[in-house]
């Protein structure tokens, strides 16, 4: 019931759009760009709210910083909320049945804009699952430990709407951790096989075991993001990253061995480094 306009902030210049109410989600980097731009978003409208992983792990730090409202945690019941209250922070539970939201309103954005290729096929990005089960101490745990699926003819229902629509030839799955729902996956996998779409996902270490691998490769993954995190089993233990060096190194090993590309994901800096 409301007209929405997104505003694709690349060059990172606030147009000058009168709205009822700015929406902003922002990660941490992105914060105190954010925050400079605000003088500039208060011209155009009375109300600004902010969202998103920084905003969920930092409420207060957001208000501090001017924002009229904070949606916590997931935001696609909150944020309604939020435009109908004048709670400072809002907080609403996950979405639990992920077939029952609509798939992005890609049309909202410059789709043509973006130049995102994998293997030299024309690729954009969508989520086929929320939440991880596993507890990283880095991690600022944005979905939950809940984990919640789409079914696979959901996923493949989307691949489909890409495909016709918008001439999407791969996929890039930002799911935390893809492989964890493994009879859901094959399925949705080789569905894209069978529509000759490659696909890049993340993934852990300890969950590349070989009948995965080999049925990744099979169904034209093309490339997997394992979160490596360092080289040092002392540091994996302290951010109770439950994998070991050797695990990491055999994971690539094997990645390696069925032609599937490996990129390491790094974290400079973790708690006990020298």
């Amino acid at each position: 019931g409301y007209n929405v306009k997104v505003l694709d902030l690349k060059e990172w210049v606030i147009p000058k759009l009168k709205a009822d109410a700015y929406l902003i989600t922002c990660l941490t980097p992105h914060f105190q760009g954010v925050v400079e731009m605000l003088p500039a978003i208060v011209q155009n409208t009375p109300w600004v709210v902010i969202g998103g992983p920084h905003a969920t792990v930092n409420p207060d730090e957001c208000i501090a910083a001017g924002f009229d409202q904070v949606v916590v945690w997931e935001g696609e019941k909150a944020f309604l909320y939020a435009l109908t209250h004048e709670d400072e922070i809002v907080r609403a539970g996950a979405v639990n049945d992920l077939d029952s939201l609509p798939f992005p309103d890609r049309n909202a954005v410059d789709m043509a804009s973006y130049h995102y290729t994998i293997g030299g096929k024309k690729a954009t990005s969508m989520m086929s699952s929320r939440g991880c089960p596993f507890q990283c101490a880095y991690c600022v745990k944005h979905f939950s430990r809940h984990v919640r699926f789409r079914s696979a003819n959901n996923v493949l229902a989307e691949v489909d709407h890409l495909r016709y629509r918008f001439g999407i030839e791969a996929i890039q799955f930002y799911d935390d951790e893809f492989f964890l729902n493994r009879k859901r996956d094959e399925i949705i996998i080789r569905g894209l096989a069978q529509r000759s779409m490659p696909y890049r996902c993340f993934t852990r270490a300890d969950m590349a075991v070989e009948p995965v691998v080999q049925m990744a490769a099979d169904t034209g993954c093309y490339e997997v993001l394992i979160g490596i995190e360092s080289g040092s089993d002392r540091i994996l233990k302290n951010v109770n990253k439950k994998v070991t060096r050797e695990q990491n190194l055999e994971a690539i090993r094997l990645f390696k061995k069925y032609g599937v590309r490996v990129k390491a994901a790094f974290i400079i800096g973790l708690p006990g480094e020298s």
